[in-house]
């Protein structure tokens, strides 16, 4: 908690210095995510080893770009941006080795309010972007919505529980949803951190995007009185793309 305080403070100053200079630019930024997560889990948690495919989302936020010279410079900005997976049924059913098919969806939504701090390279209006990204969890939503059909006969499945983004441990009771008909992870890390890649191409006073974000930290938080709970055994990373539209409110 103290670097992240360190790095707001760290941020304000350099807004205040170069906006006084009028050198930082200034825009709204409006995209669509792709995302999904990367898992590395034992067989001790089998039951929560889902295969997993991508979910749409959004990001919105301010940004602002501070120029170092004609080709290089700092791009920032705070960003609500929605991340998460999606439950592959059929992949589930294939490994499972069941018949029938799904029709439906489960999806994690995971809300985080982001700030990423990128330096940009740029070659006649195309920049390459590089840099890190720190988010903080906002909570979010699973939500179930799907029938399994079998030789004529079908079962339902529906409910939406809420996500809670937790700092530090959480008690077993908030992690998972045992009472539900299907059980859920209802607490995530609030802290991510991670990586983010891109290209884009500025025309004028717009900014087209593409970019890939690779998460570090796990989703899964320490267990309270579980002494013989290793997170790691239960590893669920951030990634994903997105492609953003900026438009700069100064030239």
């Amino acid at each position: 908690m103290m670097k992240t305080k360190h790095l707001f403070q760290i941020l304000m100053v350099f807004f205040l210095t170069y906006q006084m200079n009028g050198q930082i630019k200034w825009g709204v930024q409006l995209g669509l995510n792709n995302t999904n997560i990367s898992q590395s889990i034992s067989d001790d948690y089998r039951d929560y080893n889902y295969p997993t495919k991508s979910k749409f989302g959004f990001n919105l936020g301010i940004v602002a770009e501070y120029p170092l010279n004609d080709q290089m410079g700092l791009q920032t900005a705070l960003l609500f941006t929605q991340k998460g997976y999606q439950i592959d049924w059929d992949a589930l059913l294939k490994r499972e080795g069941m018949s029938g098919s799904v029709d439906g969806y489960w999806t994690y939504n995971y809300n985080y309010l982001a700030l990423p701090l990128h330096f940009y390279y740029n070659i006649d209006n195309i920049y390459l972007t590089a840099g890190p990204y720190f988010a903080y969890g906002l909570g979010g939503t699973s939500k179930i919505d799907a029938t399994y059909t079998n030789d004529g006969s079908s079962d339902n499945a529906k409910q939406t529980d809420a996500l809670q983004a937790v700092s530090g441990s959480v008690d077993e009771d908030a992690f998972v949803d045992d009472e539900s008909d299907i059980p859920v992870i209802k607490a995530y890390n609030a802290f991510d951190v991670g990586l983010d890649l891109g290209v884009g191409y500025k025309l004028q006073q717009f900014m087209l995007k593409l970019q890939y974000s690779i998460g570090f930290n796990n989703l899964t938080p320490h267990l309270k009185n579980a002494a013989y709970f290793d997170p790691n055994n239960l590893k669920k990373t951030n990634k994903g793309f997105n492609i953003s539209l900026v438009y700069y409110l100064t030239k």
